[in-house]
């Protein structure tokens, strides 16, 4: 018996909103899976959900289960402050064996032979523990899907976007998580009655799973008026030419004026002068934003590899054979130092401004 993606459950995070571009673009890549065999899929929105997002129930889902398998108290006191700056709902380690017992049980209760979720936390921690209790397959950061033969194929991303693996799993089930820049919107099919909406309460944990589990400590969330970096239309990212953190804030007010998401590379990130969870590529973030402006960045292949889906690409690099402009639509050789002003100057902006 091997898969045959007849019934996909897709996890995402439950909003507080509208859903976001990454649940958008995961719910397109189960409709692509299940389009190549004429399969169902349903949705299971994964914590404390303040309202379901129409534009979900339009998807032609079976249906859309919710199910909270966060810690309680996640929306009150300092939390609520934090998690009011994202879409989405916040998880600790210790929600790790509720999360799991969630997902183990939205599967049971669909009869899904197929669990999909988007490649970002905390599903990457929580996915392979589902697929390892149920012996299932496991593709991470799949990109597409293909049929031939009778089987199904998942293509994903490999050495540093070198190569491109393709996956056939010998499974009766599969894990897959998804690269959702990778994927365009959903189609919607607004001519059929919305998903009915239902509630799943996940069976309590046992006592050995939550012995095994990192104790929550609490977060240190930067308050910030930026958009989220995986939603921006505009994203301004720096590179190792940054070299101070007068450079940064150059960098920063141009982020700041264009109301863009900040970004950069984790040469950056190394070097301290930027938080790991703004790191671009590969190993960081995978992005389709409009506008990518690349200040002082080479261009390596895995930091490309995160910024092949952007539409359009701005490179501003001392160095004129940077890898960065072969792939960029504009290019400008010269110090940032002396760009940036510029700009700033002609958006009326004093760039030693607060």
């Amino acid at each position: 018996m091997h898969w045959t993606a007849q019934h996909v459950l897709v996890a995402l995070h439950a909003p507080k909103g509208n859903a976001d571009n990454t649940a958008r673009r995961t719910v397109a890549a189960a409709q692509q899976l299940v389009a190549l065999k004429g399969g169902a899929f349903s949705i299971l929105l994964l914590g404390a959900s303040r309202a379901v997002p129409d534009d979900l129930l339009h998807t032609g889902a079976r249906a859309l289960y919710t199910c909270d398998g966060s810690r309680t108290g996640d929306d009150t006191g300092d939390n609520k402050d934090d998690n009011d700056n994202n879409d989405a709902a916040v998880f600790h380690p210790e929600d790790t064996p509720r999360l799991v017992a969630c997902l183990q049980h939205a599967l049971d209760t669909t009869g899904a032979d197929t669990l999909l979720a988007p490649a970002d936390a905390p599903f990457n921690e929580l996915l392979p523990r589902v697929a390892l209790l149920r012996q299932w397959g496991m593709v991470s950061r799949a990109a597409a899907f293909s049929h031939s033969d009778g089987r199904l194929r998942c293509h994903a991303p490999a050495h540093s976007g070198h190569l491109s693996a393709t996956w056939q799993l010998q499974s009766p089930g599969a894990v897959l998580t998804v690269l959702a820049a990778e994927f365009g919107d959903p189609s919607s099919a607004p001519t059929t009655a919305p998903a009915p909406i239902r509630l799943l309460v996940a069976p309590p944990t046992t006592t050995e799973a939550a012995h095994r589990t990192p104790q929550y400590l609490g977060s240190d969330i930067a308050h910030t008026a930026r958009p989220p970096l995986g939603e921006a239309r505009i994203v301004v990212a720096a590179g190792g030419a940054i070299r101070s953190d007068e450079d940064m804030r150059l960098v920063e007010t141009l982020a700041d004026t264009l109301g863009a998401a900040l970004g950069g590379t984790r040469a950056l990130v190394d070097a301290g002068l930027m938080p790991g969870h703004l790191q671009v590529g590969q190993t960081g973030a995978i992005i389709a934003p409009d506008i990518y402006i690349a200040v002082g960045i080479s261009g390596a292949l895995p930091h490309l590899v995160g910024i092949s889906a952007a539409k359009t690409i701005i490179a501003i690099n001392t160095d004129a054979s940077a890898p960065i402009f072969t792939r960029a639509h504009y290019g400008i050789a010269d110090d940032f130092r002396r760009v940036l002003p510029e700009w700033l100057g002609q958006l009326r902006v004093d760039p030693q401004a607060d």
